[in-house]
């Protein structure tokens, strides 16, 4: 009996020893001693779940010690500190430079900039984006062949499109048309980075927002206004002008409306009362001397022909013919006296009523009789 107790003594003992080396061992690690887990044979339980691992690292972590919530004043430079532990090679990726990427203010007609500094950016690229320099508004002429460009950089293998926002409407995608109105196409140079939309013969109700679009996820596109004007040619005075024999003839063209100021202003004359119509381009430099042409080009452009010294041969149909836009003509009369019907001013006589309306008055009253 002495010796079985004496032998059970003993491995409690051994078993009592055991325990308190691996209690000091945890605690000389870092552990924590979970003294309230007992296990079936009364000996208290280690919890490891904090033990540290020996070289196992964990990865970078953030010390939010350090790393805190900022309060800052108005109009005064505020930082963030983030402090990152254990990071090793690792980098966070491309980040924008907020001290050089700022919002601007601009004059209104006067280029604007806007600045995106991104550090770490490596070999990534941003997908397509648009040129807008070279993506603009169009204004065009009623029946002259419109083209709105719009260019893309890295396209890479995505498609080009173009709506019409008025009614939402699929023009073209890639170099197919998608509409019945066969006045629009898609034309693109393999060898460029512009994708165009033609419009041929277009009409005011052409006018409108319309867009380029890329096929990305999601969709990304670039608005355009085009507006199809009609430029307005009319000669003062006219349809008819009266002129004393002698007198310098003042015709005046006006061209309204035009995108753009006529790149030249031609100027015909036919002996319409001789009841020859050849139209001739009118001859500055005539041994006949004293005509003259003086132009003003700007929003509104003015054209004046001027006929000194006006004789009989100067009568007949006048023609002023801007280069982008619709001609105007005037019949002009060199009388060689006074006109009882006629308003005089200042050598340039203006009839009240125009002369066909004369003529039918005449003619009512011969088969009246």
């Amino acid at each position: 009996m002495a010796l079985l107790l004496t032998l059970g003594a003993l491995a409690l003992m051994s078993r009592t020893a055991d325990w308190m080396q691996g209690l000091c061992g945890a605690r000389a690690a870092g552990g924590t001693d979970n003294t309230n887990a007992v296990g079936t044979d009364g000996v208290p339980e280690l919890d490891y779940a904090d033990v540290e691992l020996g070289l196992h690292q964990r990865g970078p972590f953030f010390d939010v010690a350090y790393s805190k919530n900022v309060t800052a004043l108005v109009g005064k430079t505020a930082q963030l500190n983030c402090r990152v532990h254990e990071l090793g090679n690792r980098t966070r990726g491309p980040f924008f430079d907020v001290a050089y990427s700022k919002n601007v203010t601009a004059l209104v007609g006067k280029t604007a900039q806007l600045n995106c500094r991104v550090h770490e950016l490596g070999n990534r690229t941003r997908g397509p984006f648009f040129d807008v320099a070279y993506s603009k508004n169009v204004t065009a002429l009623v029946g002259k062949t419109a083209q709105l460009n719009c260019r893309v950089h890295e396209l890479g293998n995505r498609t080009v499109s173009w709506i019409r926002h008025r009614d939402i409407h699929l023009l073209t995608s890639g170099r197919m048309t998608y509409t019945s109105d066969q006045r629009f196409v898609s034309v693109h140079n393999p060898h460029t980075e512009d994708w165009i939309l033609k419009i041929r013969f277009p009409q005011r109700r052409d006018s409108g927002v319309y867009e380029c679009q890329v096929g990305t996820t999601p969709p990304i596109g670039h608005r355009m206004y085009l507006s199809v004007v009609e430029p307005l040619t009319t000669i003062l005075g006219g349809p008819e002008l009266f002129i004393n024999q002698g007198s310098t003839i003042n015709l005046t063209c006006v061209v309204q409306h035009s995108p753009e100021p006529p790149p030249a202003i031609r100027w015909t004359h036919n002996d319409e009362v001789r009841w020859t119509f050849n139209e001739q381009e009118i001859n500055y430099d005539s041994p006949r001397g004293g005509v003259s042409v003086i132009t003003e080009k700007g929003e509104t452009t003015t054209s004046h022909l001027l006929v000194q010294r006006a004789r009989q041969p100067d009568s007949g149909r006048y023609t002023c013919s801007p280069a982008n836009a619709n001609p105007r003509s005037v019949l002009v009369h060199v009388l060689s006296g006074e006109h009882p019907a006629a308003m005089q001013h200042g050598g340039q006589l203006r009839i009240q009523y125009p002369l066909s309306a004369a003529l039918l008055s005449v003619i009512v009253t011969i088969m009246g009789c």
